[in-house]
């Protein structure tokens, strides 16, 4: 187990932001919400830092890289850590093969050129700005100060999951300090629906009187029918009304038709022998 400090810029998730955790269950398609032993939802915080290669070909070469490797080497003693599915948690931002939901990291803004570091915590996550680091007075209450597309430097935990069926290391964030803005990257999902409808901002290419106005159906004249029985010019006369279905008086002296009491179990004998309804 070591920690480390890393700096790069902020290209998914959020360190003052709780997501749903979810597990895809032996046996079943799809993933599904995890609970924690109280009955409660279990929550974590997510953040992807991608750290600029500067000319490395293998994050393992960087400084950074070598301690994460080393917590590896030494959590996962029989060589695991040099198998192609050790789960590592860092992506090479230029890479070109597609994730589990069809997204390149090439593709992906902020991500070429980069490695991208993804760290997890299920605790919360203290943020500062640069030089203010009182936890009592200096520490980030208004999540909206920190974007994603922001760069940041990130005290990390870094330990290997042994004993796991799935070796890897876990990398958990502990500190954010937002270091300096940077331009807002919207997620794949959108943007959230209470910047977009909450902010009083108005979405580019559409005027601001045209929001929260119910379309318009045009009002189309409607013509008199024309009865082709008498002829043209003429208005058809109205239908005339259904006849009323009569009513039985069943349990309770409640007032039912044939079909009401046929959905409950009634026969046509047991219908017949009610009496009706006035």
């Amino acid at each position: 187990m070591t920690d480390l400090l890393i700096e790069g810029r902020l290209v998914c998730g959020h360190p003052m932001i709780r997501r749903s955790v979810k597990k895809k269950q032996r046996g079943e398609p799809v993933e599904t919400q995890v609970f924690n032993d109280d009955g409660s939802p279990t929550t974590d915080v997510y953040v992807a830092i991608a750290i600029p290669k500067n000319g490395s070909t293998d994050w393992k070469t960087t400084g950074w890289g070598q301690q994460i490797v080393g917590v590896a080497m030494a959590d996962w003693p029989n060589g695991e850590h040099a198998a192609n599915t050790f789960a590592w948690k860092i992506t090479d931002g230029d890479s070109p093969v597609p994730n589990k939901v069809g997204k390149k990291p090439m593709d992906r803004e902020g991500w070429s050129g980069h490695w991208v570091v993804h760290c997890t915590t299920r605790f919360g996550l203290q943020c500062f700005h640069v030089g203010k680091y009182d936890p009592m007075l200096d520490q980030i209450q208004d999540k909206a100060e920190i974007k994603v597309g922001d760069y940041a430097r990130v005290f990390i935990n870094v330990k290997g999951n042994n004993p796991s069926q799935s070796p890897g290391v876990y990398v958990n964030p502990k500190m954010f300090e937002l270091s300096r803005a940077g331009q807002l990257i919207v997620s794949e999902s959108g943007p959230n629906a209470a910047d977009v409808f909450g902010g009083g901002g108005q979405p580019q290419g559409q005027p601001a009187t045209a929001q929260h106005q119910p379309a318009q159906t045009p009002q189309v004249p409607i013509a008199p029918a024309t009865d082709f029985v008498n002829g043209p010019g003429t208005t058809a006369a109205a239908p005339p009304p259904p006849p009323v279905e009569p009513k039985y008086v069943g349990a309770n002296g409640g007032h039912f038709t044939a079909a009401q009491l046929s959905t409950v179990g009634y026969s046509p004998e047991q219908i017949a022998a009610l009496p009706k309804a006035p």
